[in-house]
Protein backbone atom coordinates (compact mmCIF):
# COMPACT_ATOMS: atom_id res chain seq x y z
CA UNK A 1 0.00 0.00 0.00
CA UNK A 2 1.45 3.44 -0.86
CA UNK A 3 1.19 5.97 2.01
CA UNK A 4 0.39 9.11 0.37
CA UNK A 5 -0.35 11.21 3.51
CA UNK A 6 1.12 11.71 7.00
CA UNK A 7 -1.98 10.35 8.23
CA UNK A 8 -0.91 7.09 6.52
CA UNK A 9 2.62 7.04 7.81
CA UNK A 10 3.53 4.56 11.25
CA UNK A 11 6.34 6.88 12.92
CA UNK A 12 9.71 5.81 12.94
CA UNK A 13 11.12 3.71 16.19
CA UNK A 14 14.13 3.94 18.25
CA UNK A 15 15.19 0.88 17.20
CA UNK A 16 14.48 1.36 13.52
CA UNK A 17 16.29 5.43 14.05
CA UNK A 18 19.14 3.77 16.04
CA UNK A 19 19.71 1.16 13.29
CA UNK A 20 19.87 3.57 10.36
CA UNK A 21 22.26 5.35 12.46
CA UNK A 22 24.28 2.00 12.61
CA UNK A 23 23.93 1.62 8.99
CA UNK A 24 25.44 4.75 8.22
CA UNK A 25 28.29 4.19 10.48
CA UNK A 26 29.07 1.18 8.36
CA UNK A 27 28.79 3.08 5.56
CA UNK A 28 31.36 6.14 6.40
CA UNK A 29 33.87 3.37 7.68
CA UNK A 30 33.29 0.84 4.66
CA UNK A 31 32.55 3.13 1.35
CA UNK A 32 33.72 6.96 2.34
CA UNK A 33 36.43 5.25 4.16
CA UNK A 34 36.75 7.00 7.09
CA UNK A 35 37.70 5.97 10.77
CA UNK A 36 34.61 4.72 12.52
CA UNK A 37 35.72 7.00 15.75
CA UNK A 38 34.93 10.05 13.61
CA UNK A 39 31.96 9.44 12.84
CA UNK A 40 30.05 10.50 16.53
CA UNK A 41 31.24 13.51 15.66
CA UNK A 42 29.23 14.14 12.51
CA UNK A 43 26.43 17.11 13.33
CA UNK A 44 22.66 15.99 12.74
CA UNK A 45 20.25 18.04 10.76
CA UNK A 46 16.56 17.85 9.72
CA UNK A 47 15.60 18.14 6.01
CA UNK A 48 12.31 19.81 5.96
CA UNK A 49 10.28 17.74 2.80
CA UNK A 50 6.25 18.92 1.66
CA UNK A 51 4.19 15.95 1.75
CA UNK A 52 2.66 16.64 -1.35
CA UNK A 53 5.77 16.97 -3.70
CA UNK A 54 8.15 15.72 -1.12
CA UNK A 55 10.35 18.90 -2.18
CA UNK A 56 13.01 20.57 0.53
CA UNK A 57 11.65 23.69 1.79
CA UNK A 58 14.14 24.00 4.79
CA UNK A 59 16.80 22.47 6.94
CA UNK A 60 16.66 22.96 10.77
CA UNK A 61 19.37 21.63 13.67
CA UNK A 62 18.80 19.51 16.45
CA UNK A 63 18.26 20.65 20.20
CA UNK A 64 18.36 17.15 21.68
CA UNK A 65 16.46 14.59 22.26
CA UNK A 66 14.04 13.80 25.24
CA UNK A 67 10.46 11.78 26.51
CA UNK A 68 7.05 13.64 26.21
CA UNK A 69 5.60 13.91 29.66
CA UNK A 70 3.66 10.29 29.40
CA UNK A 71 6.95 8.81 27.97
CA UNK A 72 4.74 7.55 24.99
CA UNK A 73 7.06 9.14 22.35
CA UNK A 74 10.52 10.60 22.28
CA UNK A 75 10.78 13.83 20.58
CA UNK A 76 13.72 14.96 18.38
CA UNK A 77 14.06 19.14 18.80
CA UNK A 78 14.77 21.13 15.99
CA UNK A 79 14.90 24.66 16.30
CA UNK A 80 13.06 27.10 13.76
CA UNK A 81 14.68 30.34 12.96
CA UNK A 82 13.43 33.56 11.80
CA UNK A 83 14.59 32.41 8.30
CA UNK A 84 11.65 31.59 5.50
CA UNK A 85 13.64 29.51 3.68
CA UNK A 86 17.68 27.81 3.31
CA UNK A 87 20.03 30.80 2.17
CA UNK A 88 23.20 30.37 0.97
CA UNK A 89 26.46 33.14 1.71
CA UNK A 90 29.28 33.00 -0.83
CA UNK A 91 28.66 29.70 -2.33
CA UNK A 92 27.51 27.39 0.68
CA UNK A 93 24.72 27.03 2.70
CA UNK A 94 25.11 28.35 5.57
CA UNK A 95 22.45 27.05 7.81
CA UNK A 96 24.85 23.71 7.00
CA UNK A 97 27.34 26.11 9.55
CA UNK A 98 24.87 26.69 12.64
CA UNK A 99 25.63 24.72 15.51
CA UNK A 100 23.72 20.53 15.47
CA UNK A 101 24.02 18.11 18.41
CA UNK A 102 26.33 15.34 17.23
CA UNK A 103 25.32 11.90 15.81
CA UNK A 104 27.08 10.44 19.16
CA UNK A 105 25.70 12.89 21.71
CA UNK A 106 21.84 12.21 20.19
CA UNK A 107 22.74 8.42 20.33
CA UNK A 108 23.82 8.89 24.16
CA UNK A 109 20.58 10.62 25.12
CA UNK A 110 18.69 7.49 23.59
CA UNK A 111 20.62 5.27 25.67
CA UNK A 112 20.15 7.51 28.08
CA UNK A 113 16.73 7.26 27.77
CA UNK A 114 16.77 3.61 27.77
CA UNK A 115 18.89 2.92 31.27
CA UNK A 116 16.06 4.91 32.66
CA UNK A 117 12.91 3.63 30.96
CA UNK A 118 14.33 -0.17 31.41
CA UNK A 119 16.81 -0.38 33.61
CA UNK A 120 14.84 1.97 36.65
CA UNK A 121 11.67 1.98 35.43
CA UNK A 122 11.53 -2.08 34.40
CA UNK A 123 9.75 -1.65 30.78
CA UNK A 124 10.94 -4.34 28.31
CA UNK A 125 13.12 -3.76 25.39
CA UNK A 126 11.29 -4.61 23.12
CA UNK A 127 9.01 -2.03 23.93
CA UNK A 128 11.65 0.74 24.16
CA UNK A 129 12.63 0.38 20.70
CA UNK A 130 9.35 0.38 19.57
CA UNK A 131 8.63 3.85 20.73
CA UNK A 132 8.29 6.10 18.59
CA UNK A 133 10.28 9.29 17.54
CA UNK A 134 9.35 12.26 16.01
CA UNK A 135 10.23 15.64 15.60
CA UNK A 136 9.03 18.88 17.53
CA UNK A 137 9.87 21.92 16.54
CA UNK A 138 10.40 24.89 18.41
CA UNK A 139 11.25 28.89 18.65
CA UNK A 140 13.66 30.87 20.17
CA UNK A 141 11.48 30.22 23.05
CA UNK A 142 11.44 27.02 23.23
CA UNK A 143 7.45 26.87 22.33
CA UNK A 144 6.53 24.06 20.26
CA UNK A 145 5.05 25.01 16.80
CA UNK A 146 4.98 22.20 15.03
CA UNK A 147 5.25 17.92 14.76
CA UNK A 148 6.95 16.16 12.03
CA UNK A 149 7.50 12.79 11.01
CA UNK A 150 10.52 11.39 10.24
CA UNK A 151 10.90 9.39 6.87
CA UNK A 152 14.48 8.53 6.59
CA UNK A 153 18.44 8.75 7.62
CA UNK A 154 20.60 9.70 5.32
CA UNK A 155 24.47 11.19 5.16
CA UNK A 156 25.91 13.03 2.45
CA UNK A 157 28.63 11.84 -0.02
CA UNK A 158 30.99 12.70 2.30
CA UNK A 159 30.20 11.99 5.02
CA UNK A 160 29.98 15.87 6.69
CA UNK A 161 26.36 15.71 8.34
CA UNK A 162 23.73 12.78 8.99
CA UNK A 163 20.33 14.15 7.70
CA UNK A 164 17.07 12.83 8.96
CA UNK A 165 14.49 13.33 6.42
CA UNK A 166 11.06 14.75 7.80
CA UNK A 167 7.83 15.76 6.06
CA UNK A 168 5.78 18.96 6.98
CA UNK A 169 1.99 18.99 5.88
CA UNK A 170 1.52 21.14 3.82
CA UNK A 171 -1.71 20.06 2.55
CA UNK A 172 -3.08 20.90 5.75
CA UNK A 173 -1.70 24.05 5.99
CA UNK A 174 -2.38 25.38 3.13
CA UNK A 175 -6.33 24.32 3.71
CA UNK A 176 -5.83 26.06 6.75
CA UNK A 177 -4.28 29.37 5.53
CA UNK A 178 -4.34 29.90 1.79
CA UNK A 179 -1.27 32.44 2.40
CA UNK A 180 0.81 29.37 3.21
CA UNK A 181 0.51 27.57 -0.44
CA UNK A 182 2.92 30.52 -1.76
CA UNK A 183 5.55 30.66 1.13
CA UNK A 184 6.08 27.10 0.62
CA UNK A 185 6.46 27.40 -3.41
CA UNK A 186 8.88 29.73 -2.73
CA UNK A 187 10.70 28.27 -0.03
CA UNK A 188 10.73 25.27 -2.49
CA UNK A 189 11.97 27.41 -5.48
CA UNK A 190 15.01 28.91 -3.24
CA UNK A 191 16.19 25.82 -2.48
CA UNK A 192 16.90 24.64 -5.80
CA UNK A 193 18.23 27.36 -7.00
CA UNK A 194 20.35 27.45 -4.00
CA UNK A 195 21.18 24.11 -4.68
CA UNK A 196 22.42 24.59 -8.05
CA UNK A 197 24.44 27.45 -7.02
CA UNK A 198 26.09 25.54 -4.57
CA UNK A 199 27.17 22.86 -7.14
CA UNK A 200 28.67 25.17 -9.74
Amino acid sequence: MVKNTIKDLDPITVGELLLSFKDLSNVYAKKIDKKTSDFASLPVRLVIKRVSNNQVVDLLRVKGVEADERRNCFLITGLATSDDVVFTHEGKITKLNNSSIKIGDLINQFHLGKHILVDKMKISDEKFYSIPVRVAVIDKNNKVVNFLEIITSLMDDVGSSVFCHCIIDDEKMIRENQLAKKSFELAEKRYKNLIENVKT
